[in-house]
């Protein structure tokens, strides 16, 4: 009887302790899918800002939404936007970034920003 209270207690240590409050993937996939994309307008970025300011979502899902958001800012013209967006990923979840090769995502952004930046300012 002992050892079934033990085995009891450690399973429920074991679950308490694990990300059993996290939102999941699907969860999170349904809100990402319905926000539509190529907006830079600021209620279209409020709604990213609110997924991320979410206590319940893992670090994977937090980059996954920061990548959602560089994406729509890049798809509507703000390079800068997706920049800082991608940045803040690579450097607040570098683990993630590598996984999904975030780095090279990022040289490009910024490779696009200097092209449009050179091209204001020559002319």
């Amino acid at each position: 009887m002992q050892r079934l209270l033990l085995t009891a207690i450690l399973l429920a240590m074991t679950f308490a302790a694990g990300p059993a409050h996290a939102r999941t993937d699907a969860e999170l996939n349904s809100k990402l899918q319905t926000m539509g994309r190529w907006s830079n307008e600021a209620w279209h970025i409020a709604r990213y800002d609110e997924l991320l300011a979410a206590p319940d979502l893992t670090d994977r899902q937090r980059a996954r939404v920061l990548g959602y958001r560089a994406a729509t800012r890049g798809g509507a013209g703000d390079k800068l936007g997706q920049v800082a967006d991608l940045d803040r990923l690579v450097q607040s979840y570098p683990e993630v970034a590598r996984e999904f090769d975030w780095y090279s995502t990022r040289s490009y952004a910024w490779v696009q920003a200097w092209h449009l930046a050179d091209r204001a300012l020559t002319g």
